[in-house]
């Protein structure tokens, strides 16, 4: 049997209660020193003309779909996460290249000052 004190939850960290949210601390790593912290970076790339799989059309007829959409143009976000800190970051990028990945690296030295930086990356490709 489990006894919960008065004020307490039974409810781990993170899970949601109804509407509300209990809020989690950020974990606290023993091997990282007070001023040293590990970031997660990555990109990814969307296209912005949605392919359409199935429809529906009569017999002969062919299926027209009008859509608003930018056949040639992509949208490109890098984004980045230091969960010992609990802060995070998202930009928007030109491409998916080396200068949209030293533009993300921009944004997180400039919000953590300070701190040495343990940078993990996912594949990078910085040709």
């Amino acid at each position: 049997m489990v006894s919960v004190k008065a004020g307490q939850s039974r409810l781990s960290p993170g899970k949601s209660r109804g509407r509300e949210k209990i809020r989690q601390e950020p974990k606290k790593n023993s091997n990282a020193g007070p001023k040293e912290t590990v970031v997660f970076q990555d990109e990814s790339g969307f296209t912005l003309h949605p392919r359409l799989g199935r429809g529906w059309a009569l017999i002969g007829k062919r299926l027209k779909v009008p859509t608003t959409s930018q056949h040639q143009k992509r949208l490109n976000v890098s984004g980045w996460v230091a969960p010992l800190l609990g802060r995070a970051g998202v930009i928007q990028t030109e491409r998916g290249n080396r200068e949209g990945f030293l533009k993300c690296c921009d944004t997180f030295i400039g919000q953590l000052r300070g701190y040495t930086i343990w940078l993990y990356v996912d594949e990078p490709t910085l040709a």
